[in-house]
C-alpha cells in the first residue's frame, strides 16, 4: 500500500504537540479511568438562548470529566460568559473548539464573515490567505477557543457535492494543497490549533453525510493522487489534527472510514505517519449514526484509532459504553492514555494547566472587528471578483452616449447595496425581481424596453446542487429574451461559482463568489473600469468561459473606495461648525485625490428647517452659478477649437456675417474668455424689466410663458429683447481683466451659431450623456426634477417664490432660464468627473473628449492676465480663495450661490464645494467675508497632508 500512496514520511510530532511527554504521561498516570474516558469526549455548547443547554453541559462536567466543548451557534458575548463559566467548573481545564472555516462568524451573530475557501482560491496573493487565517485564529482566541476545525482540503472534483462545493479551495489537488498549507500555518502560528478535514477526502461524493452515507468509489492510485494529496502535505508541515470524515471507501475498507481501523490506524497513522489529533467527524450526522446505536458507535470510532468523539449528545450513554468496552477488553486502557496524553499535551501547549484567566469580556465586540483583522478580509474579497466573459470588449463600460442602462436586480425585496455603488459611477434605473412567484415574464420583458445595456445582479443563490443551485428557470428565460431583442447583458453573479453551468450566453459575466458588500462594491467598480478585476476562477471551467479575463489596469473613471482612506476630521468639523454657525444650509464637497473619490460627503439640509431633507453630493442638485461659465460655454469652446470650428482670434462678426453691423463684430473669442472685452459684470436688466409694466404675469398665460418661479411668468418675447440689448451694448475692450457675466452671455450665443444647436444640449451631447453625468440639469424645475433641487434663496422682490429648480442669477432668468453664464445646475460628484477628465488630460473612460494640448492651452494662464480662458487661476495674498499649497497649475472657478470648483494637475486633486449659501437671503455677507471655501481647501490639504 506504500507504493500506492507514493510516499511514507517519517513519523514526526505536530509542534503544537512537542511538549514535556514526561510531565503529561505523570498527569495522565494521575487519572481515574471514568476521568481519562471523559477527555475523549467533546460535546456541543450553544450560547443561543432558544438552544441553551448550559444546565445539561455543568452536569456533565461535573460528572463525567468532559475533556473539551465545541461551540455552535450563539452570540460572541455570551460565549465567552459560557466559557468562563465552564472552565471554572471543570476540575480539568477544556479543550474549547469550533467549526470556523469562514471564521467564528460561522457560528456567531455580530460577527464579520470572512471568505470562504473558494473565495479565497481565486485570489491571485496566496499570502492573503496565510493573512485571512491569522486574522480568524485571533478572533478565536479572544473568544477563549484553541480548535478549529479547519481547513478543508477536501478536492472538489464533483460539481454535484451538496456538501463541500464553496467550502473547498478548488478542484487542482496542489492548489488546495498549497492554500491549505497556507491556512494551517494562519491559524496554528496564531496560536490556534488547526484540524483539516475530511480525511481521507469528501470532495467527490454525492451525498451530505449529514444525511446519508457518501461512497468515494476510486481506486488506490486515484486516492492517493487527488484526495490523499493535501493530507501527505498537511502532515509532513505539522498540522495539530485531522477530522476523519463519514464516508465511504472501497478501496479501503468495507466499514465507514469513522470506524474503520485500517483508514484511521492502518492509512492515517501507520502509512502516513500522522502522530496528532485524531477527531471524528460529528458523531450525530446519520452517515453513520442511522447504522449504529449511540454507544456502540463511539467505541468503534476509537477501536479504529479516532482519539476525541466529537459532538457527543447522549453522554451517559456514551460514558458507559466506552467504560464498559475496556472492562470487556474492546479497549485497552493503554489505548485510553495514548489518547488522552495527545489531548493533554495540547491543553500544555495552551497552558491550560497553569489556570489562565479566560479572556476578558470589555472590549470584546471591538476587538472583534478591529481594522487590523479586516484587512485582510477586504482584500480578499475584491481581489476574487473574477471577470469570465467580455465579449466584444463591452467592459469597462466607457462612452455612454449610445447606451442606457438598467439594473436589474434577482432576489431580495429592495435594491442591494450592488445598486448604490452603480449609481456612483453612472446614474440608471432599477428593476427589483425579489421573486418568481406571480411575475410575468412578459410584463418583465416589456420593462427592458428602451434599454440598451442591462447589469443582472444575481443574488440569493444556494449552495445545493439537487435546486440548480437557486437557479431558476425563469431567470434563463428573461435572459434569453433580453440577448433575443439584441441587449447588452452583463451578468454578476454573487454566489456560488458552479450556477455559472446554467449561463454562458451574455456579454459579459463577472463572478463576485458571495454577496458581501466588498465583492459588490468591486464588481461595480469592475464594470466601469475604476479597479480591474484580478480573480482566477479555481474550478474547473464551465460551459465556454475562460478561466479569467481582464483589460488595460489604466484607470476609466476616478475609484469610490470602499472605506475611506483618509479621515478628514478637519474638513468634516469645518463643514458642520458652517452649518451649525448657520453660514449656509448646506454643503456638498467631493475630493478626488490620486484618482481615488477620497472624500464625497455632505452635511446640513436642503433648508434650516430640520425636517427637510439632508442634502447628498451625489443625488442633490444646486444652482452652481458661475460654474456654468467653466462646466458649459468654456467646455464647448474647447471642444469646437479642438474641432477647428473655434478660432480664438477670429472677430466675432467674421464667424457670424450676421452680426457684422453690431458693436460686438470686433470683439474675439479670446478677449470673451479672458474677460477683457470691456463688458461691464452686469447691465441694468432686471431694473428695466421690473420698470415694464408687462413683463412680468402671476399666472401662465398666452402671452407669459417663460416660467420665473412656481409663481412667476415672464413675457414670451422678453428673453429676446434682453438679448437684444446686450448685443447692442457697445463694449470697450481692455488690457486688464474685468469680470464680466455680459461677455459670456455674448460668447454664449456666438458658439450657439457655430454649432446651430443650444449650448446646452451641445455638452449634454458631448461631455455629459458619454461620460454617464446624467445629474446635470438645465431649467430642472420645468422637467418636474425639482424635488432633487437644493433652494437657492427666498425672493420677496420680483419671482416671489423660494427658488428651486429655477435659475437664481436674474440676467439668466430674463434670457430665458440658461445663459452663457449661468443656469446649470448639477451634483457635487458630477462636476468632479468632469475637472477630473480635464486633470487626464481630457480622457475619460477610455474616450477622448479633448486633447492634452487643448487642455493645457485653455486652463494655463494667458498672456500673465491672472486668468486661463474661461478658468480661473489662483491669485496670491490672503484674501485669495486658493491656499498657497495649489499649484501655479491650478485652474478653476467660483460661483455667487457658494460654490468652487478647482483642479491641480500636480498634485493629482480635484476639489468640489457646493452651498446653497445665499439661502434664505444673500445678504448674510459672513460667508464670503470669512472666505469660508479657501478654509474648506485648506482643511482638506491638512487631511491629505499636502504641504505648500
Amino acid at each position: 500500500m506504500g507504493v500506492l500512496w507514493g510516499w511514507t514520511p517519517s513519523p514526526k510530532l505536530p509542534p503544537l504537540l512537542a511538549g514535556d511527554t514526561a510531565w503529561v504521561r505523570a498527569q495522565v498516570s494521575r487519572l481515574s479511568l471514568e476521568e481519562k474516558i471523559g477527555q475523549l469526549l467533546m460535546v456541543p455548547a450553544y450560547s443561543d438562548p432558544a438552544r441553551a443547554n448550559r444546565a445539561q453541559l455543568e452536569r456533565w462536567i461535573r460528572e463525567y470529566h468532559l475533556g473539551g466543548l465545541i461551540f455552535m451557534q450563539g452570540s460572541p458575548t455570551a460565549q465567552l460568559l459560557l466559557t468562563h463559566a465552564y472552565q471554572r467548573l471543570s476540575r480539568i481545564p477544556l479543550l474549547l473548539a469550533m467549526d470556523a472555516e469562514w471564521g467564528p462568524s460561522m457560528r456567531l451573530d455580530s460577527l464579520p464573515r470572512f471568505p470562504s475557501a473558494l473565495t479565497l482560491a481565486a485570489v491571485p496573493q496566496e499570502s492573503l490567505v496565510y493573512h485571512v487565517a491569522r486574522s480568524i485564529a485571533y478572533q478565536c482566541r479572544r473568544l477563549g477557543v484553541h480548535i478549529n476545525f479547519a481547513p478543508v482540503a477536501d478536492v472538489s472534483t464533483n460539481p454535484q457535492n451538496p456538501v463541500i462545493g464553496f467550502r473547498s479551495f478548488g478542484a487542482d489537488p496542489h492548489r488546495v494543497t498549497q492554500l491549505s498549507l497556507l491556512f494551517m500555518h494562519g491559524l496554528q502560528d496564531g496560536g490556534v490549533a488547526a484540524v483539516a478535514k475530511h480525511f481521507p477526502g469528501h470532495g467527490d461524493t454525492y451525498e451530505d453525510s449529514h444525511y446519508a452515507l457518501p461512497l468515494l468509489p476510486h481506486d488506490s492510485a486515484r486516492l492517493a493522487a487527488v484526495e490523499l494529496y493535501p493530507f501527505r502535505h498537511l502532515i509532513a508541515e505539522g498540522v495539530t489534527g485531522i477530522m476523519v470524515g463519514h464516508l465511504l471507501v472501497p478501496a479501503l475498507d468495507t466499514f465507514t472510514a469513522t470506524v474503520s481501523r485500517r483508514v484511521v490506524t492502518g492509512l492515517l497513522r501507520e502509512k502516513l505517519g500522522f502522530r496528532g489529533l485524531i477527531f471524528s467527524d460529528a458523531l450525530n450526522m446519520k452517515a453513520v449514526s442511522l447504522y449504529f446505536p449511540p454507544g456502540e458507535l463511539e467505541v468503534r470510532a476509537l477501536e479504529a484509532g479516532v482519539d476525541v468523539l466529537l459532538y457527543v449528545e447522549n453522554v451517559p450513554v456514551v460514558f458507559r459504553a466506552i467504560h464498559q468496552a475496556v472492562l470487556e477488553g474492546r479497549l485497552t486502557e493503554a489505548e485510553i492514555d495514548e489518547k488522552v496524553e495527545r489531548l493533554f499535551l495540547l491543553k500544555a501547549h495552551f497552558r491550560l494547566f497553569e489556570r489562565p484567566n479566560p479572556p476578558p469580556l470589555e472590549n470584546l465586540l471591538p476587538d472583534l472587528w478591529a481594522d487590523s483583522l479586516l484587512r485582510p478580509l477586504r482584500e480578499a474579497y475584491t481581489q476574487a471578483v473574477t471577470l469570465l466573459q467580455n465579449r466584444q470588449g463591452l467592459l469597462p463600460l466607457g462612452h455612454l452616449g449610445q447606451k442606457k442602462l438598467l439594473y436589474v436586480q434577482i432576489g431580495y425585496e429592495r435594491p442591494a447595496p450592488f445598486y448604490r455603488y452603480l449609481a456612483q459611477y453612472a446614474a440608471m434605473d432599477a428593476l427589483v425581481v425579489p421573486r418568481w412567484e406571480g411575475v410575468s415574464l412578459d410584463s418583465l420583458v416589456q420593462a427592458l424596453e428602451g434599454y440598451s445595456t442591462l447589469i443582472v445582479g444575481v443574488f440569493g443563490l444556494n449552495n445545493n446542487p439537487r435546486r440548480g443551485f437557486g437557479v431558476r428557470p425563469r431567470l434563463l428565460d428573461l435572459l434569453c429574451e433580453a440577448q433575443a431583442r439584441q441587449r447588452e447583458v452583463i451578468l454578476c453573479v454573487f454566489g456560488n461559482p458552479y450556477a455559472l453551468s446554467f449561463f454562458g450566453e451574455e456579454t459579459a459575466t463577472i463572478l463576485a463568489y458571495q454577496e458581501d458588500t466588498l465583492a459588490q462594491w468591486k464588481t461595480a467598480a469592475v464594470l466601469f473600469g475604476a479597479s480591474p478585476p484580478v480573480g482566477r476562477l479555481p474550478i474547473p471551467v464551465p460551459m465556454r468561459y475562460p478561466r479569467f479575463v481582464t483589460y488595460d489596469l489604466t484607470p476609466y473613471r476616478p475609484l469610490y473606495p470602499y472605506a475611506q482612506p483618509y479621515a478628514f476630521r478637519r474638513t468634516d468639523s469645518l463643514l458642520q461648525a458652517a452649518v451649525r454657525e448657520r453660514l449656509t444650509p448646506s454643503l456638498a464637497v467631493t475630493v478626488i485625490y490620486r484618482d481615488t473619490v477620497v472624500y464625497n460627503r455632505s452635511v446640513g439640509r436642503f433648508t434650516y428647517n430640520p425636517a427637510s431633507p439632508p442634502v447628498s453630493p451625489t443625488h442633490s442638485l444646486y444652482d452652481v452659478a458661475s460654474l456654468t461659465k467653466v462646466f458649459v460655454t468654456t467646455l464647448a469652446a474647447m471642444d469646437l477649437y479642438e474641432r477647428g470650428r473655434l478660432e480664438l482670434l477670429q472677430p466675432l462678426g467674421e464667424g457670424v456675417p450676421a452680426w457684422q453691423t453690431l458693436p460686438l463684430a470686433k470683439l474675439t473669442p479670446y478677449q470673451l474668455l479672458t474677460h477683457s472685452a470691456g463688458y461691464p459684470p452686469v447691465l441694468p436688466l432686471l431694473k428695466e424689466a421690473l420698470q415694464e409694466g408687462n413683463a412680468f404675469s402671476d399666472s401662465l398665460t398666452s402671452t407669459h410663458t417663460w416660467p420665473l418661479s412656481r409663481f412667476r411668468y415672464l413675457r414670451t418675447d422678453y428673453p429676446n429683447q434682453v438679448w437684444q440689448k446686450i448685443r447692442q451694448y457697445v463694449p470697450s475692450p481692455t488690457r486688464k481683466p474685468v469680470y464680466s457675466d455680459i461677455g459670456f452671455v455674448v460668447l454664449g450665443h456666438y458658439l450657439e451659431k457655430l454649432t446651430g444647436q443650444a449650448l446646452e444640449a451641445y455638452v449634454m451631447e458631448r461631455f455629459y450623456r458619454p461620460m454617464g453625468l446624467y445629474r446635470m440639469a438645465f431649467r430642472p424645475a420645468v422637467d418636474c426634477l425639482d424635488s432633487l433641487c437644493v433652494p437657492t434663496e427666498i425672493d420677496t422682490i420680483w419671482r416671489k417664490d423660494t427658488l428651486r429648480g429655477y435659475v437664481h442669477d436674474p440676467t439668466a432668468a430674463l434670457l430665458g432660464g440658461s445663459a452663457g453664464h449661468a443656469g446649470l445646475f448639477a451634483s457635487a460628484n458630477d462636476l468632479a468627473k468632469l475637472l477630473w477628465m480635464l486633470q487626464k488630460g481630457g480622457e475619460y473612460a477610455g474616450f477622448c473628449y479633448l486633447s492634452p494640448q487643448t487642455v493645457r492651452s485653455f486652463t494655463r494662464e494667458a498672456d500673465k492676465l491672472g486668468r486661463g480662458l474661461g478658468w480661473d487661476k489662483p491669485s496670491s495674498g490672503k484674501n485669495s480663495t486658493v491656499p498657497a499649497f495649489f499649484s501655479p497649475s491650478t485652474f478653476g472657478h467660483l460661483g455667487f450661490t457658494g460654490c468652487a470648483a478647482w483642479c491641480d494637475p500636480e498634485r493629482q486633486l480635484v476639489v468640489v464645494i457646493l452651498s446653497n449659501r445665499v439661502y434664505p437671503t444673500s445678504e448674510d455677507p459672513r460667508f464670503v467675508q470669512q472666505n469660508l471655501r479657501r478654509q474648506i481647501l485648506e482643511a482638506i490639504g491638512q487631511d491629505l497632508g499636502l504641504e505648500p
